[in-house]
């Protein structure tokens, strides 16, 4: 079988994680061949030494390359891509470098459903201790893409066709300043016309416990996360206005229910007590209880510290 999958590996100051990373690509079963695309954003730890090894070790099965400076994940990602686009290879797999498959057999899985389902242009699976999904939708998914992304699409479970990265303009998204750029490439994949599977069975393990660009660490920096997200809403209404036409109002909803969170997050009781009452409501999209029984125990100091532990305490038994 003369099919080939390019494994595409953004890393940065990884060196805990990388080679579980790289390991977890090699050990794929197929009869077909891999070839990882690893790009390290100037790292300052040993991430690339250890890449290197890799690479020494394996020849014919890693592609490394090292920026002299930091691109940042969005820059280094988009210049990957276009390497993969460039090598000819048939499909794309993601796969961040903190992050690892568990199944031996996901690539194998994906690309035999591909094989055999033209009409379908990428598969994702669960990951790690996710819950089993029952109502996903299997198919056309452009008219619910950006639910269907929060809710379901985990990166380092994807696998597309490689002509998807046709769609793409790299140049513009990288110039955009971007944090990340999943959302902004699978939706593009789904206005193509393109089908999206999932296959319901862990293939691989999402980290989310350590600093992240996904996972800040600090009030601000997580503020500036979020921030960030509206930007890409901007250049999805700036692509697609007919169909989304009021993608700016949600953006301005999403924006005031992250920032609710963030606040419960990092105990900044003045920054709820702001939000009190401001999360709008319209046509189609209405305040869950959640969020009213954290608007209105925002309201005094100690009620929202009350609010604050019970949220830790959930956060604690869901990690156990």
């Amino acid at each position: 079988m003369d099919t080939t999958v390019a494994v595409c590996i953004v890393t940065y100051n990884q060196e805990a994680f990388i080679g579980q990373c790289i390991e977890s690509v090699l050990v794929q079963q197929t009869d077909f061949n891999i070839m990882m695309f690893i790009s390290d954003d100037a790292s300052s730890d040993s991430t690339y030494d250890i890449c290197r090894r890799y690479r020494d070790l394996h020849p014919g099965r890693i592609n490394l390359t090292r920026n002299d400076h930091n691109l940042g994940l969005v820059a280094n990602t988009m210049k990957v891509l276009q390497s993969i686009q460039a090598s000819g290879c048939d499909y794309v797999a993601l796969l961040d470098g903190d992050d690892y498959w568990i199944d031996p057999l996901k690539i194998t899985k994906q690309v035999s459903f591909l094989e055999n389902n033209p009409k379908y242009g990428l598969v994702h699976t669960r990951i790690k201790g996710e819950k089993e999904e029952q109502n996903i939708i299997d198919g056309d998914v452009s008219g619910s893409i950006l639910y269907y992304l929060e809710k379901h699409m985990r990166n380092c479970t994807v696998l597309f066709r490689s002509e998807l990265l046709n769609l793409l303009d790299f140049q513009e998204i990288s110039r955009r300043g971007f944090m990340v750029c999943d959302w902004i490439m699978y939706t593009i994949f789904s206005k193509s016309g393109t089908w999206f599977k999932y296959l319901n069975e862990e293939t691989a393990c999402w980290r989310t416990g350590h600093e992240s660009v996904s996972n800040q660490q600090s009030f601000e920096k997580a503020v500036a996360y979020q921030e960030n997200g509206l930007l890409q809403w901007q250049y999805l209404f700036e692509l697609f206005p007919e169909e989304f036409p009021d993608v700016l109002r949600k953006a301005s909803v999403y924006k005031h229910l992250k920032m609710l969170d963030l606040a419960y997050r990092f105990n900044r009781f003045g920054i709820a007590h702001d939000l009190m009452g401001k999360v709008p409501e319209f046509q189609g999209f209405k305040k869950s209880i959640a969020v009213r029984l954290k608007e209105f125990a925002a309201k005094t100091k100690p009620t929202f510290m009350i609010m604050y532990a019970l949220l830790k305490i959930k956060k604690a038994l869901k990690s156990t």
